[in-house]
């Protein structure tokens, strides 16, 4: 294999270091010409930040840059992976939840000791989506559940509870076979035995990435016989000893040596809790007045971040985050919940809840067309629960004359919230849930050069799509009632994430692993807390952490 690795030193920013290792072949008299190089980084945003340090660094010389392709370690695998016969999340979802449905649980009892109080759907639907994690899990180091007993060792105290989960995994593996579908894990177990080189790469570089899967490093190695692999590493100077062939840290040597903290009083400020820690950050954004390129804020906690973004917009600054931002933090996926509700629930409290929802709200007064604040609908809600106790729509309908004097647009409104509970509870999922979702906007107008509208149609897509996927995947889900298929698709959709532009001048609140590639001069960091830097893992009921080193996780 051709291999060669680097160390950068860390006494030096990390980026300027890397742009130059990838320009230093470069005579300067055209274009900066890297399309024939990959580049392996460990996140989005530190390939955003090289490709930006790229071009900067042509045009201070006056010339433009091809990029080189830029990918993920993940990428090296999914890349040719082939399309055709990938088994969705949905689809894998699927079919883990029939096969949990449709065992013999006797027959199983290493896995499930008891059997649960209601073999319900929903219980299977959880436990589906935790077969499905620990699948991805295990695939990332290049293992199916079938090899966990072997690969764990002659000392292994679970060889038959695995034996038996190897079992549950191929039932799944015919359950998608029989759709003409592949899991994606095993499709890249397949694929990394031969894995294609992108055409037109010369070489690879692999920067700065201390922990690729395992199923990467195997892919790198078989693109070693065919090009150049430089592994470039960051570290103390004269530190080659710290790092293995691969570039990564050696564990043996770092948890021996001494991390020196100069100032550690200056530097080090402790806080009573993520609102304090947010408070200090914006205080010190303050300070700089304009923080961009000056100021570099990393949020190792996510409690600390919903205050840190408030706070800075109250201070005047945009904020940037790089990780994106999760659909279920979003009001679309709240929106969705409250139509769950309704169509599983049918209660008066649902259907009032729904209300609540600003896109609810804005159809209700829409269609109602009354013209004073929304409060006095919601007022009158309320005031009908609390008079009446109605236990659904219809029975709320009968008080509504009592109440019709002081809040004349009750009436209307609650007429709309239980032709909405009729539209989502009647007809087959998902064309109900398109026409309840028709109906609340089908008045509204969107601009997509509107930050606030992108934002809503690109999640709409994704939404649309799972829905799609649902119409499509019929046959293999078998006869599912419409509130099993919110149990299926809604956690998927929450599990989405929206990545925006950067708006200018805005503060980057970057994870922890962002910071290697931070060049700005001056750095703070919120949530640096114990269980959050490295995270841990507590209670896991299949891979604990004594599981986890033995398989090399």
């Amino acid at each position: 294999m051709s291999l060669r690795i680097q160390l950068l030193p860390w006494d030096r920013p990390l980026l300027p270091q890397a742009v130059e290792f990838l320009a230093r072949d470069w005579p300067g008299g055209g274009p900066l010409d890297l399309s024939t190089t990959l580049v392996v980084v460990p996140t989005r945003q530190s390939g955003r930040r090289l490709r930006e340090g790229l071009a900067s660094w042509a045009a201070v010389r006056g010339q433009a840059v091809f990029s080189p392709q830029v990918v993920l370690p993940e990428n090296l695998v999914t890349r040719s992976r082939p399309a055709a016969g990938a088994a969705s999340p949905l689809e894998s979802l699927v079919a883990w939840t029939r096969v949990l449905l449709e065992v013999d649980l006797s027959e199983f009892r290493e896995v499930f000791p008891i059997d649960p109080p209601s073999r319900t759907f929903a219980w299977a639907v959880r436990l589906a989506g935790k077969f499905a994690r620990l699948k991805a899990a295990l695939g990332e180091a290049g293992l199916r559940l079938a090899d966990v007993g072997q690969r764990a060792g002659d000392s292994f105290e679970e060889p038959l509870r695995w034996q038996q989960i190897a079992e549950l995994e191929r039932r799944y593996t015919e359950k998608l076979a029989a759709s003409g579908r592949t899991d994606v894990q095993d499709l890249a177990l397949a694929s990394v035995v031969e894995p294609q080189l992108p055409a037109g790469i010369r070489c690879i570089v692999m920067l700065a990435t201390p922990d690729p899967l395992p199923l990467a490093v195997r892919a790198l190695a078989t693109y070693a016989r065919a090009v150049p692999v430089d592994l470039v590493a960051y570290g103390p100077p004269g530190g080659e000893a710290l790092f293995d062939a691969w570039g990564c840290p050696r564990t043996e040597a770092w948890t021996t040596r001494e991390l020196e903290l100069a100032g550690f009083e200056q530097h080090v400020h402790l806080c009573a809790d993520p609102l304090a820690q947010a408070g200090r950050v914006v205080d010190c954004a303050r300070r700089y007045g304009a923080p961009e390129g000056v100021l570099a804020v990393g949020v190792a906690d996510s409690d600390v971040l919903p205050f840190l973004e408030n706070g800075l917009a109250r201070a005047g600054f945009a904020t940037f985050a790089p990780e994106g931002r999760p659909f279920r933090q979003e009001a679309l996926f709240a929106l969705l919940e409250a139509l769950a509700t309704v169509a599983r629930e049918r209660t008066f409290e649902a259907a009032a809840s729904l209300a609540r929802c600003p896109d609810v709200l804005a159809f209700l007064a829409a269609e109602a067309g009354f013209g004073r604040s929304a409060a006095r609908l919601l007022a009158g809600l309320d005031e009908l629960r609390c008079r009446h106790l109605p236990p659904t729509l219809r029975a709320a309908q009968a008080h509504l004359s009592a109440l019709e004097p002081e809040y004349p647009e009750l009436p209307s409104a609650v007429g709309k919230l239980a032709g909405l509970e009729a539209a989502l509870t009647q007809g087959s999922f998902p064309d109900n849930v398109v026409r309840a979702l028709g109906s609340i906007f089908g008045h509204r107008w969107f601009d997509v050069a509107r930050a606030a509208d992108a934002r809503l149609a690109t999640m709409a897509e994704a939404w649309g799509d799972l829905l799609r996927q649902a119409a499509a995947f019929r046959p293999l889900a078998g006869e599912l009632a419409a509130n099993d298929w919110w149990e299926l698709v809604l956690p998927l959709f929450g599990e989405g994430r929206r990545f925006d532009d950067k708006p200018a001048g805005a503060v980057e609140l970057q994870g922890w692993l962002e910071l290697l590639w931070e060049d700005a001069p001056h750095l703070v960091v919120a949530g640096l807390n114990d269980g959050r830097v490295p995270e841990s893992i507590v209670g896991d009921p299949f891979l604990p952490e004594s599981l986890r080193e033995k398989l090399g996780l």
